[in-house]
């Protein structure tokens, strides 16, 4: 039955790919940001928040589809 639904089957499966990467870009544009434009270090601070508030938001949407998916769609 999950066959029927490709996103949350991919959501399931590589959930915590998702995480890591939706935390780890913002800290990373914050670092290109520095290197290459020269931005002031204060930016690293928010990339660095951002980073962390994206993973967790990430983080409770994926077990929230999994949640989901294991109540309601039958293997």
């Amino acid at each position: 039955m999950i066959d029927r639904f490709p996103t949350v089957r991919f959501v399931v499966r590589r959930g915590r790919l998702l995480v890591a990467a939706a935390g780890a870009l913002p800290v990373l544009a914050a670092f290109l940001g520095i290197g290459i434009e020269g931005w002031h270090w204060f930016w690293m601070a928010v990339g660095l928040l951002a980073g962390v508030c994206l993973a967790f938001v990430a983080r409770l949407l994926v077990e929230l589809t999994i949640i989901i998916a294991d109540m309601l769609l039958p293997e």
